[in-house]
């Protein structure tokens, strides 16, 4: 699957659901049968979101839940009007 067929599935996943984390997002994309028809394992991804919060598309924050620390997500404005730019392509 073409990186930015990833990118927004990615950022339309975050969308739909945030704040959201990653093992949110991947059991939602395998509810979509996603392994069928793309090559999206769970480390991609992991190293999509963190690819999509280094470029200032979304944003994490840590939180701590139980005993264990969980990163979230959101969509920062830029990663909205990147979602809109591949949405239009």
């Amino acid at each position: 699957m073409p990186a930015h067929e990833t990118r927004l599935l990615l950022l339309g996943a975050v969308a739909m659901f945030e704040p959201v984390n990653g093992y949110q997002i991947r059991r939602e994309l395998v509810s979509w049968r996603i392994d069928e028809w793309a090559h999206v394992n769970p480390g991609s991804i992991y190293s999509g979101l963190a690819t999509l919060a280094r470029q200032g598309h979304v944003v994490r924050h840590d939180l701590r839940d139980g005993g264990r620390d969980v990163a979230v997500y959101e969509l920062t404005p830029t990663g909205r009007e990147e979602l809109d730019r591949l949405l239009g392509q």
